[in-house]
């Protein structure tokens, strides 16, 4: 599984989730996704995209249909994407 990270300075956080909730990216290969709200800076956000896998997640972020699904958010400035990928292993104690 991958995680992709997005921090994202809006103009409307309280939309975002409607615009994030009402865009079906279960066929390209999401899982599950948060949404959380920076406590100090309310228009940064944060979000977590659960992926099936590192190249799904890159192919659907790249394409023009992610663009346009960005587009929606009304970002003051390019969001930032950092992939993650899950390490397997026990969890810490």
């Amino acid at each position: 599984m991958t995680k992709v990270l997005v921090k994202a300075n809006v103009a409307y956080p309280g939309e975002l989730l409607s615009v994030l909730e009402g865009f079906d990216r279960k066929p390209f290969g999401e899982l599950s996704f948060a949404f959380d709200q920076d406590e100090d800076i309310h228009n940064h956000v944060y979000i977590i995209f659960n992926w099936l896998s590192l190249a799904r997640a890159k192919e659907f972020w790249t394409s023009q249909a992610a663009k346009s699904h960005v587009e929606a958010w009304h970002s003051v400035s390019q969001p930032e994407f950092v992939y993650l990928r899950t390490i397997p292993g026990e969890a810490p104690a």
